[in-house]
Formats: C-alpha cells, sequence, structure tokens
C-alpha cells in the first residue's frame, strides 16, 4: 500500500475492497490501514472495517479511541483470530490499552465480559467500574484462576 500512489491511497472504494478482501481471507491487514490517506483513516467506516480486519487500535485516529463500536469491533476480531490462529498473542486484550475505556460510558455487563476475556484489562476502566466490588472481585478471581 506504501507504494500506491496517493490517488489510489485515498480511494474510498480502493481501501474498502483491499481491507474486505483482507477480512475476509483473516490475513490481517498489516501496514495498510496505517499507510492510507488521513481523510479514509478518519472515516469511521474504514476504521471500523480495518478494526474488524485485524487493525491495531494504536493506529486508529483519537476519535475512535473513545468510540464504543470500535472497541466493540476489536474485541470481535480480536475472538475470530484468537480462535483461528490459536497464538499465546491473542489470550489477552492487549489491545484495550489504547482505547479510552474511561471516557466510555460502558455497562458493568460488558466490562465484566472483558474481564473475563483477560483480568489484565481491570487497570483501563474507569475509576466508576474500580468501585464496584464485583469486578474487582471478578478480575482478582479470573487471575487466580
Amino acid at each position: 500500500m506504501r507504494e500506491m500512489p496517493k490517488k489510489c491511497r485515498s480511494d474510498l472504494d480502493f481501501a474498502l475492497d483491499i481491507l474486505q478482501r483482507r477480512k475476509d481471507k483473516m490475513l490481517g491487514v498489516g501496514w495498510i490501514y496505517e499507510d492510507l490517506h488521513s481523510t479514509l483513516k478518519r472515516r469511521k467506516q474504514v476504521a471500523l472495517l480495518a478494526i474488524d480486519a485485524g487493525a491495531k487500535p494504536r493506529d486508529l485516529p483519537e476519535k475512535f479511541k473513545e468510540d464504543i463500536d470500535c472497541l466493540k469491533a476489536y474485541v470481535k476480531a480480536h475472538e475470530r483470530f484468537k480462535k483461528k490462529y490459536k497464538h499465546a498473542f491473542y489470550d489477552s486484550l492487549r489491545g484495550l490499552k489504547h482505547f479510552k475505556l474511561y471516557k466510555m460510558d460502558l455497562s458493568n455487563a460488558f466490562v465484566a465480559k472483558l474481564i473475563q476475556k483477560d483480568p489484565s484489562t481491570y487497570g483501563y476502566f474507569s475509576p466508576k467500574h474500580k468501585r464496584l466490588k464485583k469486578l474487582a472481585w471478578m478480575a482478582i478471581k479470573a487471575d487466580i484462576g
């Protein structure tokens, strides 16, 4: 993608087609999303597809690091890649540290699901969630195994 002319890197249909094909084949996006023109990266449609195809949350524009839809797309994609590749890299939700979880209005049930998947995520949540004994206990219990 880096070698493509700017016209291609800024073409919405071209970018969506590449991202969709990578997603369908579960190949990840590599540098594709990172190398897209900044106007495309700022489009939610492109960001969601890129995350769903395996883009790293750190590469998202700041406004999407506070977006619940992007967070849910990341968690969903992470689970798909974890099932396919069964690699230790997918044992934790490392990318959550790039999301601004403390700014999101997340339900306690969703937070609990994330903690069950990866107890280390507890540290990324808002004080509102950290103060709940149920979630704290869940994180400790899941971490102990």
